[in-house]
């Protein structure tokens, strides 16, 4: 468990305190930063990234042997809601009170990147199991400063 609270204990994970984190402007900053540089707190070949508000009722071996035994980089979950970007902003909009302005911002990005907004495969991020190598870490480079860049809207959010 990272966190940025020196406070912070746990009977069940392992906390690591990282006092860095209060350096950055904002929660989403932090999440951010450390969803997407895994390897800097987890000491292993892999990792397993899970989100706190998730409950484990189960091994995880299954799915950790499975990228073991396949030889993949990357686990994650397609979003069991979604599968398409207009419709996640429309729930950040209903669910989370986003304003419209920065719907539109996002939007604007994903226009001006070329993002084919039609496109259907959503993810979500709120577990991962990662492989150290190379393309990971290049992988999580490029989204982290992406989810930088689209972040600064998030400051006052």
């Amino acid at each position: 468990m990272v966190t940025d609270n020196p406070l912070l204990k746990s009977n069940t994970w392992t906390v690591i305190y990282d006092e860095s984190l209060l350096k950055m402007e904002s929660n989403w900053n932090r999440t951010f930063y450390v969803r997407y540089n895994l390897f800097n707190y987890c000491k292993t070949d892999i990792c397993v990234r899970i989100d706190g508000s998730i409950g484990i009722k189960g091994s995880l071996d299954p799915i950790v042997n499975k990228l073991i035994d396949e030889n993949y980089d990357l686990g994650l979950l397609i979003h069991e809601c979604r599968n398409n970007i207009i419709d996640e902003l429309k729930a950040w909009k209903y669910l989370r009170n986003y304003p419209d302005n920065k719907i539109l911002n996002q939007m604007m990005f994903f226009d001006k990147s070329h993002y084919p907004m039609d496109y259907k495969g959503l993810i979500e991020l709120t577990m991962s199991v990662t492989r150290n190598t190379k393309i990971q870490k290049e992988i999580d480079q490029l989204t982290y400063y992406f989810v930088s860049y689209l972040s600064r809207d998030l400051q006052n959010f």
